[in-house]
């Protein structure tokens, strides 16, 4: 079972109303071309919003600040309590959006991102069996997500606000492909260093095997915080404004 937290600022539709799209998003026009004109804008919103951008309510990318994560599993090869606080996760000022597919009428999006690198630096706390091996330990804990691709699909609906027409994620749904995994947890075993240098061995030795059970709360932070930033940002800006319909 996973589970993360996610502070994010509360978001109201029905606040005030951009003036319209920035300058660096074009309004797409529905045909052929749409989705290869939502990449190019997605992309360059990408670079201009890494820093965040207090008109539009959006928050830096770099870090996002997860209060929680958890993993408790108690199958196969992995079962621990896991819980990560503090954490910071790393990376997404460089993705690139890489494939879109939007279907207008069943309110549908599928987005693939590539990403060089995310990384995940936090406190943690874990207790039980990995790999057979007992494993406990807390302190500082380091884990990177080498070349990868995040697979989003995103339902949503369209809501009225004000008399305009907005339109709202509703469930994003994520998976992540990723080339390589590193970890590094210091504190392990009461500090003992030779216990815990071979375990962190073990560990990088075996993290394909963790990738399915680490991998998928990490992602769906991120998941959580690409909603709540659409939607943040689809709040201020009319339906009509972000498609042009022929």
């Amino acid at each position: 079972m996973m589970k993360s937290v996610l502070f994010v600022s509360a978001l109201v539709f029905g606040t005030a109303f951009a003036a319209s799209l920035p300058p660096f998003i074009k309004k797409c026009k529905v045909g052929a071309d749409l989705d290869k004109c939502v990449i190019a804008s997605a992309n360059a919103a990408i670079a201009r919003f890494a820093k965040g951008d207090e008109k539009y309510r959006i928050p830096p990318t770099d870090p996002i600040h997860v209060r929680e994560l958890s993993v408790k599993e108690n199958a196969g090869s992995v079962a621990v309590n896991l819980k990560f606080n503090d954490v910071a996760i790393t990376g997404l000022a460089n993705s690139k959006l890489v494939n879109s597919r939007i279907d207008l009428d069943k309110k549908v999006i599928d987005w693939t991102f590539e990403v060089p690198k995310v990384v995940m630096d936090s406190q943690y706390k874990v207790d039980g069996r990995i790999l057979i091996l007992p494993i406990t330990g807390n302190g500082k804990g380091h884990i990177e997500l080498e070349n990868v691709k995040l697979k989003f699909t995103l339902t949503y609906k369209l809501i009225t606000v004000k008399g305009r027409e907005v339109l709202k994620i509703e469930r994003i749904d994520a998976k992540h492909f990723t080339q390589k995994m590193k970890l590094n947890f210091e504190n392990l075993f009461n500090g003992d260093k030779a216990l815990g240098d071979n375990m962190n061995v073990i560990l990088n030795d075996s993290w394909e095997e963790l990738n399915k059970q680490l991998g998928p709360p990490l992602i769906q932070s991120i998941a959580l915080f690409v909603q709540a930033n659409l939607n943040r940002f689809l709040s201020q800006i009319p339906y009509s404004e972000i498609f042009e319909f022929q």
